[in-house]
């Protein structure tokens, strides 16, 4: 392979890369609103934190979006801290692991069959409490 078909393979892929980030964040944040199954949480955390890390300056714009699906049902300041620590793995400042954490946290408290009362529950205010 030449340099010069290297470097348009590369492009392509990164091309394709890019469209699929938004889109997988937002599988991998309602997946963690209880949509995957609990052994794929840490896989999924993992890619996540990956995709977030690699997104440059746009990364921001796929956790908040991902956190906007219905599927998040812990309220708008569980939403609101949520995404200032996705911002923090964003940045690099909290590592895989503490994502994988969080992942498993949202997941549990997503299990609850009234999401109502979850909102307002002291489940969810010590979740928002450890984030902030």
């Amino acid at each position: 392979m030449s340099s010069t078909e290297s470097h348009v393979l590369k492009a392509v892929v990164e091309n394709t890369v890019s469209r699929l980030r938004g889109p997988i964040v937002a599988i991998l944040i309602a997946g963690a609103c209880g949509g995957l199954h609990p052994t794929l949480l840490d896989p999924a955390a993992s890619l996540l934190y990956t995709i977030l890390r690699s997104s440059g300056e746009e990364g921001h714009l796929f956790y908040q979006a991902g956190l906007q699906q219905e599927q998040f049902k812990l309220g708008d300041t569980a939403r609101m801290a949520s995404a200032t620590y996705l911002a923090r793995c964003w940045t690099g400042e909290v590592s895989n692991v503490s994502l994988m954490e969080f992942t498993e946290e949202v997941w549990e408290l997503h299990q609850h069959k009234e999401a109502e009362s979850v909102v307002e529950s002291d489940q969810v205010v010590a979740f928002i409490k450890k984030l902030t």
